[in-house]
């Protein structure tokens, strides 16, 4: 198998679109991120919390040759795989989207899907996880305090998790999804996709406004309903109002 295993990294995310002769399928993990990103906020890139000996961050190069609009729906894709894998350790994990996996209104993992294209064409995917394994309740930041969880918080397992096979057995399902979608389409594996889609009734804020969330659509928007009817979300930014 082509994986590289370091202790800490600046971002796996970054060596795997650095590859240059990088493979089909080829994963960088890591078991610290020293700059750890997520997805961007109003034009600022988020970070990712990476603190050691909690977590696992991993990345894995695909090599699809294709069109951009070609992989509308991948990051759900991932996130359904991600929850399908942690869901096999016991852990009642849901897709939040569009890139979130959450335990019950607290986030467990991320997906951060980048990629590079020439001639029109996509060249490399990267797929980024982000999963908190290992984190206690007291290694959480104040502000992050409430809002973020980790397996072993969420499991009755005495001792620590084993970070590797976490990660290993995600790497195993989201490559198994993504050769079916790339085989097929987002739409063959809509079905899939909503069985861990638990947004339903919970109250969102979005660029028009405050609504419910309906579910995710068949062309991978966010369906919103409020007192003016119901629209979607393509993209943009969607927070979810949980009430704790």
């Amino acid at each position: 198998m082509d994986i590289h295993q370091l202790e800490s990294c600046t971002s796996t995310n970054d060596l795997a679109l650095n590859a240059v002769e990088g493979k089909n399928g080829e994963t960088w993990i890591a078991f610290a991120q020293t700059a750890g990103r997520g997805r961007r906020h109003k034009g600022v890139r988020r970070t990712w919390f990476s603190p050691p000996d909690s977590g696992v961050y991993f990345s894995i190069l695909l090599k699809p040759n294709c069109k951009p609009a070609q992989i509308s729906g991948l990051t759900l894709v991932v996130g359904a795989a991600l929850c399908e894998s942690l869901r096999s350790h016991e852990i009642d994990a849901w897709l939040k989207w569009p890139n979130d996996v959450f335990v019950g209104t607290k986030k467990l993992a991320g997906v951060l899907t980048e990629g590079s294209t020439s001639g029109g064409m996509l060249e490399r995917i990267v797929i980024g996880v982000g999963i908190n394994v290992n984190m206690s309740s007291d290694a959480i930041p104040d502000e992050l305090l409430g809002n973020v969880t980790s397996m072993l918080m969420e499991t009755d397992v005495p001792t620590s998790i084993d970070r590797l096979q976490v990660a290993l057995d995600a790497r195993r399902t989201i490559l198994e999804k993504c050769d079916l979608f790339f085989k097929k389409d987002f739409a063959s594996l809509y079905a899939y996709v909503v069985r861990y889609d638990e947004s339903k009734g919970i109250e969102v804020e979005t660029n028009n406004g405050v609504g419910r969330a309906v579910g995710i659509s068949p062309s991978g928007a966010l369906e919103v309903e409020n007192e003016e009817g119901m629209f979607s979300v393509n993209a943009g930014e969607v927070r979810f109002l949980f009430r704790r």
